[in-house]
């Protein structure tokens, strides 16, 4: 498959219209570069907020964005530190909104997205303007809306907010964004306009992938079937993007399967006592069985690895979904019994995923900072673990690992031989649910408190015994 040469996907639209989570599954379906602008703004806000500076005060807003280092990829960072969890906060968003009507901080930032699409190539990149005001020359520009209803829930979903207060903040943004003098929010003439109210995302995409089709902006490989002339995500990555288009169900492991996760687990400990000497300390506190969530600390790719040292039990892991988009890689996450996830929201099909394996009775590992962290201090963690617990009723075990990072940092390819020690802490008593039966938020948020205060005291602990 070949795309036209310098492809510009424009997708522009509303808040809580799928902007982010389109934009994403097209670049990855067309191998394509992808560009969130929106989170340049986030970490303007961030930073806005760090430095306690006035929002009205424009002079010193557009001083600081001039001279901050933005990185926005799959991770984003400011001045080199990774700010990719702490721009998604409501207050940040709030910022956000803020300093984006603010016609130099703009200004900056559009010649920087400029830049960045001359730089890229072939790529797809989302936000407010794109079509308008960044790339008005865009090959094809989709403007994504949906009603305020829909986008309030999808947004309080998101946030685990109340809709009410997520709708009320909605229509003030898109207030904002359609009344500034600057970069305003608008449909472009030539903007191809989709409504995703009632539309599964897999649907946009084939409509995303019909236009482009159609303005032979794309083209097949002559022996290549119409039906294969993109990487389609598989399902599960699909799931694992937007939790309601579809869902995984548990699947008992089978005989070969779980001699299959022996084998490569007795070879991945092997390595690791060998390379980095791990050593683990209070396996005693692990259930000798039935179900649990193991809570760890993620400071490295390794940890997947090391954790395997813990019980020779199969564990199940949720792992990133891109990775899904190597089918040789995809089909051995499986084989191990890992499942996709979609780190950017609140992914409801994983999560319930996580809920049947524990009802199943197998361990399942969850890793409350959502992602891989860097720096001595635990990330705020999400409710995700906790919320499960409830479900389940299942303790949560918190772990601290020491060493990890030293063995593989972010933006090393090749691990490199250090002590990783692990500390299992005392199991958490899963959070009580309401009189009804349901799960109380209140009781979720306590717990997660809980569970972060845990995990941070045996980090500590345990970077301390490997010198750290």
């Amino acid at each position: 498959m070949k795309v036209a040469s310098g492809l510009v996907i424009a997708i522009d639209g509303t808040s809580g219209s799928g902007k982010s989570t389109l934009a994403k599954l097209t670049a990855t379906s067309l191998s394509l570069a992808y560009l969130d602008t929106g989170a340049m703004y986030r970490c303007v806000g961030l930073k806005a907020l760090e430095e306690a500076l006035d929002l009205t005060d424009h002079d010193k807003l557009i001083e600081m964005a001039r001279g901050l280092e933005i990185q926005v990829g799959d991770r984003v960072s400011v001045d080199g530190v990774d700010v990719t969890s702490e721009i998604r906060t409501p207050q940040v968003s709030q910022a956000a909104s803020v300093v984006a009507t603010v016609a130099g901080v703009r200004e900056e930032m559009v010649s920087r997205q400029r830049s960045w699409i001359e730089a890229n190539g072939p790529c797809v990149v989302e936000g407010r303007d794109i079509g308008s005001v960044v790339w008005p020359d865009a090959q094809l520009k989709v403007f994504l809306d949906a009603s305020s209803e829909v986008r309030a829930k999808r947004r309080a979903d998101q946030l685990g907010t109340h809709q009410e207060i997520t709708g009320d903040e909605l229509r003030a943004r898109d207030l904002r964004d359609q009344g500034r003098r600057t970069s305003p929010l608008e449909k472009t003439a030539d903007s191809v306009v989709i409504d995703t109210s009632q539309m599964a995302l897999e649907d946009t995409l084939k409509r995303v992938i019909t236009y482009l089709k159609e303005r032979q902006l794309i083209e097949l490989d002559q022996d290549q079937p119409d039906d294969e002339s993109i990487d389609q995500p598989t399902q599960s990555t699909l799931t694992s993007l937007e939790g309601k288009r579809a869902k995984v169900e548990y699947r008992p492991p089978t005989k070969g399967s779980l001699v299959f996760f022996s084998v490569c687990r007795a070879i991945a400990v092997t390595i690791c006592r060998i390379y980095c000497r791990v050593s683990v300390e209070g396996r005693k506190n692990l259930p000798e069985s039935g179900p649990y969530i193991i809570a760890p600390v993620h400071r490295s790719y390794v940890d997947w690895i090391v954790l395997g040292l813990l019980t020779r039990r199969r564990i199940r892991f949720m792992a990133k979904d891109t990775l899904w988009s190597s089918r040789f890689i995809g089909w051995l996450l499986g084989a191990l019994g890992t499942f996709p996830v979609h780190r950017a929201s609140a992914d409801r099909s994983a999560l319930t995923m996580c809920v049947s394996i524990l009802k199943e009775g197998e361990p399942c590992v969850l890793f409350p900072e959502g992602q891989r962290m860097t720096g001595p201090n635990v990330a705020r963690v999400f409710d995700g673990a906790s919320y499960v617990a409830a479900k389940a009723q299942v303790p949560i075990v918190p772990v601290g690992i020491g060493g990890s990072e030293r063995v593989m940092q972010k933006g090393k390819i090749l691990p490199r031989p250090y002590k990783v020690h692990i500390i299992v802490g005392t199991p958490i008593a899963p959070p009580a649910n309401g009189k009804t039966g349901k799960v109380s938020r209140k009781a979720v948020k306590e717990s997660s408190l809980v569970v972060q205060d845990s995990i941070q005291k045996l980090f500590d602990r345990a970077q301390r015994k490997v010198g750290l």
